[in-house]
Formats: structure tokens, C-alpha cells, sequence
């Protein structure tokens, strides 16, 4: 499983939670599938990644990953999930139909948002807590907010 290796504070950030959420996905009974998936090698550049890919029974979740720390956000910043545009959520819906179309026929799909909120004290991250949206968003929510 790759992971993206820009070495900036946000994408390190950003690292870090996606590991942690694809650890919490496995201790609740997922199996990852992909990780950073960016669709075929023909696909065009258009298209982004899907942080995780992970299945369970007979369901594929596709998973954006959200990472923040905790202390820096102000009272009334918007939670992490609010960073996932109707048109990002268009996007990763295109791109998960490439991957069912060729590895997960007759899956159920269903698109959720992982927000990891960690602790930085002393250079070292430790996880405050992780939100789970499960079905965070369908088709008529990207439909509905165009």
C-alpha cells in the first residue's frame, strides 16, 4: 500500500491519519482493499484518489480521510468532513465506479468520511479521537448541493 511521500507538514499530517483510520477500519472488522487508489494506469489526471478502500461483507466503502489537529481549530471552524466539496465527492464517486468495474462486480458501494482529530505534543501524535461517517454522502447529496 503506498502512501504518498511529499514530506510537508500537512501531507505527514495527513499520513498519519490516513494510517490511523485504515487501522481503525481493520479493528472494526473491514479489510483494506487499496489505499491512495488513483484508478487505472490509462485513467486521466482528473480524476483523485480515493484515501481507502475498504470492504466488509458485501459492502466496499470508499473512505476520504480528514485530519486535523486538535487545539489549533477555533470554536467555530467547521468539522474536517466539511472540507469534501460536492464536486471532490463527484469526483471520488467517478473514480470508484472505475474500481468496482473491475474489482468489486455486484458490491454493494457506500461512501464515507473518516476525521481524525490528533494530539501534537512534543513532536509525537497521538490520536484524540476518530469519527466514523458511515454513508456520509450518496449521489443525491452531490446531486442536491449543485
Amino acid at each position: 500500500m503506498k502512501i504518498l511521500k511529499v514530506k510537508t507538514e500537512k501531507r505527514s499530517l495527513g499520513n498519519f491519519g490516513e494510517r490511523r483510520a485504515a487501522w481503525y477500519l481493520i479493528r472494526h472488522g473491514y479489510i483494506i482493499r487499496r489505499r491512495n487508489y488513483t484508478g487505472g494506469e490509462n485513467q486521466s489526471a482528473e480524476l483523485p484518489e480515493i484515501d481507502i478502500i475498504a470492504s466488509k461483507g458485501d459492502t466496499v466503502a470508499y473512505v476520504e480521510v480528514k485530519t486535523r489537529t486538535v487545539g489549533k481549530e477555533h470554536p467555530n471552524e467547521p468539522r474536517p468532513a466539511s472540507a469534501v466539496t460536492p464536486e471532490k465527492m463527484q469526483k471520488i464517486m467517478q473514480t470508484a465506479l472505475w474500481y468496482s468495474a473491475w474489482h468489486a462486480r455486484n458490491k454493494r458501494m457506500r461512501f464515507d468520511i473518516i476525521e481524525v482529530y490528533v494530539n501534537e505534543k512534543n513532536r509525537r501524535k497521538r490520536v484524540a479521537e476518530i469519527r466514523h461517517l458511515i454513508g456520509a454522502y450518496t449521489q443525491n447529496t452531490v446531486r442536491r448541493h449543485r
